[in-house]
């Protein structure tokens, strides 16, 4: 498999200054779904057929949005990311984040995300690689951060935030090795402390 991935740019002539708690929630999960795609297709963990090229549309969040305005597809950003239907593991990895991680994150509850690549299946602490994403709310507005960086990214601009995202994603990979053909990988969440002790989001335990 290729180690590298298509990134669209293209001009925006509009800056969003607000978002609801319900986009925000979309936001994050489209995020995350094409963010950790992003890394499975740079790091070749799944064949090149489960993966899909898929265009963000920013202005898709934002009010008096129009999916029939041609200025739509031209104000838009292709990456490549993870198809349902093709692998059984692809769709297992999808649900943790669509059904899991989206839960945890829409009550609240979820500090922090990490997707780890480990070698031997019976020792899956011994981890050869970590993304994690770091999550603070404010009011209705998510804040986070990848890999403990200082500077945090904002949903409210959200062309800029998958910008950087897909950036910082093949700077991070660029320079590691290619993994071996035997791989493992998991995710795991941390929740802040308005977690209630006995929650647990679907298919993580």
């Amino acid at each position: 498999m290729g180690q590298g991935t298509e990134v669209v740019y293209e001009q925006s002539t509009k800056t969003k200054t607000s978002i609801t708690c319900e986009q925000s929630q979309k936001l994050i999960q489209t995020m995350l779904t094409m963010s950790f795609g992003c890394v499975a297709f740079l790091r070749g963990l799944f064949p090149d057929e489960n993966f899909v090229d898929q265009r963000f549309v920013p202005n898709k969040f934002e009010q008096g949005y129009n999916p029939n305005d041609p200025k739509s597809k031209n104000d838009s950003i292709r990456v490549k990311t993870l198809a349902r239907g093709k692998s059984t593991k692809a769709d297992l990895f999808l649900d943790w984040i669509d059904k899991g991680a989206t839960d945890a994150i829409r009550r609240g509850y979820l500090k922090s995300l990490s997707f780890a690549i480990f070698l031997n299946k019976d020792d899956p602490n011994d981890l050869l690689e970590v993304y994690t994403f770091f999550f603070d709310y404010k009011n209705d507005d998510i804040h986070f951060s990848i890999n403990d960086e200082d500077e945090p990214i904002s949903l409210l601009d959200s062309r800029k935030m998958l910008q950087q995202l897909m950036k910082r994603f093949i700077i991070i990979t660029q320079s590691l090795e290619p993994l071996p053909e035997e791989r493992n990988v998991s995710m795991r969440m941390l929740f802040n402390e308005s977690c209630p002790k006995d929650y647990q989001p679907p298919f993580f335990k």
